[in-house]
Order: C-alpha cells, then structure tokens, then sequence
C-alpha cells in the first residue's frame, strides 16, 4: 500500500488516514487511486464490517484537489483527469459496507466529496465544510448535499462556495457528532465498531435501500423494504430471526 494511504485494523473496523499532512491531505491521482483500492479489497473481507475514514495532521481531514497536479493539465487532460475520479466517488458511496468520516479539520473541495460519499460523518470544532466547485466553473456534490441538508440550504452552500463550521454543519444534518478536536478520531472509530456489531448483511440491504429508496414514492418504498425482508434476509425460522439478538443480550 503507497504511503498516501496508511490502513490500521481495530478489530471490525479498519481505520483508512490519507497520509499527505504536508499538502493537507490533497487528493492527487495516487491517493485517488490507492483508497479506490482498499475500498475494492475491503469490500471482500469478512473480518472488516465498517470503515473509518480520516486524515493524517490536525489541520485537514482534505483540502480538496491537489491544484499543482492539476494546474499544468490542458483541456483534454483536465477531462479525462475529471472522468477517471469518477469511479472513485461511486465505489465509496456504493460501498456495501458503512462509512464513517472523521472530520478532523479543513473539508474542501474533493475532501468535502469524500465525506459526502460517507454514511456518517463526526466532525469537531476544527471542521470546516466547504464545496469550492463554482468559483472554478464547476459543479460538484449536487446529488449527494441535497438529501442530507435541504435543497434550499444545499444551494445557498453549493451557490455562495462558503465555508460551514461545526456547529452550523451539526444543526443542518451534514454532521452526526461533533466532539472535541483530540476526539473525532476515536468516537469515527466508537460509531464505526458499533454498527460493525450487526449482521453484514442486514447492514448491506439497510444501505442500499436507503439509497434506492431516495428517489421511490413511500409505497415503492416500502414494497422494497418488504421484498428485502421475505427474500434477501429472511431467516429460516424465527428462532434463527432472534438467536442472534438475544444472544448478545445475555439472554
């Protein structure tokens, strides 16, 4: 594994740092690449149930883009530059296990991309979110900001490019938790081991039809979740249902 990208296993959750302190964690194609990698082994791996996801330093969870790899492209290289990030973000966000970003600090640009691409994200009072597509004629986040903050917030941030604190993030549904700077790590990591606890499978289908289910009427919706229940998860018997629940219960 390159050094841009160290992976630490705690028990279920394994623990991914983007390890560019220097440059704020900037993600250039290697980083890119490397985590599209870890994702695609991970996603096999029966000992690993949730991801942690955050960054090397106390100033940047990720700046963004690393505009000095970018800076020297011509028009077509800044295409095929933009299309080969394009696999990236879909294989986080479709990623059949969950999620958790720990916003150690700055979150620009593609860092804020990343977190998006997140199931949750704990931040501290070092985050700063900020989308900085539109002041360099871009458009970015537009299908993933919406659903988690209100459209009307998530144009006012996506328009203006400005950057949101904490607190701000928190109470506008972009942030789970917000915990004291030397803690994000380990409560990204305490929210991680918590959900690696449930069955694999039931935290696949959950994922899956949350994101389907965004764009269903309620009844399609609920006509999934049901198909879900008789098929892909139904158990054998109801004693095999709650073997598994009382059993971590004592009971």
């Amino acid at each position: 594994m390159a050094d841009v990208l160290l992976v630490e296993r705690r028990d279920r959750v394994a623990v991914l740092t983007l390890n560019r302190p220097d440059k704020l964690n900037a993600l250039n194609q290697e980083l890119h690449r490397a985590l599209y990698d870890v994702f695609g082994e991970l996603a096999g791996d029966e000992s690993i149930g949730a991801i942690v996801v955050t960054g090397a330093g106390e100033r940047a969870f990720s700046a963004g883009y690393d505009v000095r790899e970018l800076e020297p492209l011509d028009e077509a290289e800044t295409l095929m530059s933009n299309l080969r990030r394009e696999p990236y973000w879909a294989r986080i966000f479709d990623f059949p296990k969950p999620v958790v970003a720990a916003l150690n600090g700055f979150t620009l640009g593609g860092g804020a991309m990343l977190a998006l691409c997140a199931d949750v994200r704990i931040g501290c009072r070092r985050t700063v979110f900020r989308v900085t597509a539109v002041p360099y004629l871009g458009v970015m986040a537009t299908w993933n900001l919406p659903p988690l903050v209100g459209m009307g917030r998530a144009k006012e941030w996506l328009m203006t490019a400005r950057p949101v604190e904490a607190d701000e993030g928190l109470a506008a549904g972009l942030l789970n938790h917000v915990v004291p700077d030397d803690e994000v790590v380990a409560k990204a990591i305490e929210v991680a081991a918590a959900i690696a606890g449930h069955p694999p499978a039931a935290l696949s289908e959950l994922k899956r039809l949350i994101h389907d289910n965004a764009g269903r009427s309620l009844p399609d919706g609920a006509e999934a979740e049901n198909s879900v229940m008789h098929h892909a998860l139904a158990p054998k018997s109801t004693s095999e249902l709650f073997a598994g629940f009382l059993a971590s219960r004592g009971d």
